[in-house]
């Protein structure tokens, strides 16, 4: 029995001339099914085949409908198992967590002690220095800046020598050696000063800086870079590197004041952190409306003065004196309020002393001056007191002189709100103000009430 081959003629649209033998593409020569097929490999070999083997592999071929092509049958293809289907994930994400400590962990931790730009009264962070336009600010700021890059001591506190950037947008170089030269002059050689390079090197100078959103911060970094040993910067003032931002307006609007301050802050706090032993230290104002406690004068949201580390405010009675009442609240130390005077040869602010029981003892002797008026014997009325500012700042004064009022500042001084409360609830005292007339109204409560039942207060 002849040996059965595999033949494959290509059927179909086009069909070719060419047909396979095992694979192998012959040229036919002559193919008939009822006598013998002959053909011709390409290496001219000859193959022969009788009809019925002929017929036989064609009737195979076409149950297997493998070979109805014009090109030669390709070898089936390799049949990749399908890679395993993943399990599915979860549809809900993992619960957010706190991270936290327990207090044992707490307090078995070792941390590096405060650092402090001046000591005691200074420490690392971020600080603002509050006051009234032309007070004296940039005067304290340049002496302190000084201070600490020369290592010498502000007032009786010693400070930590290194190097300073005092960022004074308000100023040009002309007015800062100006400046320079007038502290100076007093206590010092400049001369010498000036030939002593490791103290003058230490302290350095810009009036031009990026706005606080529009690259200031890679600017200090860069300054930082370069001199490593970088513990203090002033920014005089913190308006304006806010107002060089053209979307501070828009982002007020959007997202109110308070956020916009606290955003702000959160700002230069980055980069007070990215440093060990950072001070920064921005120069703002006070606004005009009085009150009793300092902390609360300083421009802006809470979202800026709750933000920063510390709180110094400068402040005077007169804009005309020479002395000032500077208050600090810091959260890392205790607050002081201590008492300057400013030398009027150096400009430079004196240290005379703590002055912590100050605001107690002179809303006591207000307090007690105003009770005063319905017991004073020049005084006709006794139970109410009428008038404007200055014959109350005047009435006053003649109960006592020493009062630290004026016609302009006894009206915010009495109406603050924790003093009326406290003026009340001690001397049964209210106050009214009416717009019409600028009158003052003071009403003592036990007279008035004793009047009306008909009883004499002595």
């Amino acid at each position: 029995m002849t040996k059965e081959r595999e033949f494959f003629i290509p059927t179909g649209k086009g069909i070719s001339n060419v047909v396979f033998v095992d694979g192998e593409p012959c040229v036919p020569k002559f193919i008939n099914p009822k006598n013998v097929s002959r053909l011709e490999s390409s290496t001219g070999k000859s193959l022969s085949f009788t009809g019925g083997e002929l017929k036989a592999i064609i009737a195979k071929d076409e149950r297997n409908h493998q070979y109805y092509k014009d090109k030669p049958p390709e070898p089936p293809p390799t049949v990749t198992p399908p890679a395993p289907i993943p399990p599915p994930a979860s549809s809900s994400p993992p619960p957010l967590r706190f991270e936290t400590i327990d207090y044992y962990t707490l307090m078995q931790q070792k941390f590096a002690p405060l650092k402090y730009a001046v000591e005691e009264i200074l420490p690392q962070g971020l600080f603002i220095l509050a006051g009234a336009p032309k007070i004296g600010k940039s005067w304290l700021t340049l002496d302190m800046c000084r201070a600490i890059a020369t290592g010498e001591a502000l007032w009786d506190f010693g400070t930590t020598k290194g190097d300073v950037l005092y960022v004074a947008l308000e100023d040009t170089h002309r007015r800062l050696q100006d400046r320079m030269f007038k502290i100076e002059q007093k206590t010092i050689d400049i001369q010498a000063e000036l030939a002593d390079k490791s103290k003058t090197r230490s302290f350095h100078f810009t009036t031009i800086s990026k706005g606080l959103f529009g690259g200031m911060a890679e600017q200090i970094d860069t300054f930082v870079s370069e001199h490593p040993n970088t513990n203090f910067i002033a920014i005089d003032t913190l308006e304006h590197i806010r107002r060089s931002d053209k979307q501070n307006d828009n982002r007020k609007q959007e997202r109110g004041l308070y956020a916009t301050d606290y955003n702000d802050m959160q700002m230069l706090r980055n980069i007070v952190n990215k440093y060990d032993g950072m001070t920064i230290m921005l120069i703002h104002h006070t606004r005009k409306m009085y009150d009793s406690d300092p902390l609360h004068t300083v421009t802006g949201s809470t979202g800026l003065t709750g933000a920063v580390d510390g709180i110094w405010v400068l402040d005077k009675d007169k804009r005309s004196g020479d002395t000032a009442i500077l208050s600090i609240a810091n959260r890392d130390t205790k607050g002081y309020s201590f008492k300057l005077q400013l030398d009027e040869d150096s400009c430079k602010w004196q240290y005379l002393g703590e002055c912590e029981d100050e605001e107690k003892s002179d809303k006591e002797m207000l307090a007690t001056a105003i009770n005063n008026l319905f017991t004073a014997t020049d005084i006709t009325s006794t139970e109410e007191w009428k008038g404007n500012a200055t014959a109350l700042c005047t009435a006053l004064h003649k109960i006592n002189d020493t009062l630290p009022i004026t016609d302009r500042s006894i009206k915010g001084k009495i109406s603050n709100k924790d003093f009326l409360d406290w003026l009340k609830r001690k001397f049964c005292i209210s106050y009214k103000y009416q717009e019409f007339g600028r009158t003052i109204i003071l009403s003592h409560l036990l007279r008035f009430t004793a009047s009306v039942r008909g009883v004499q207060l002595k």
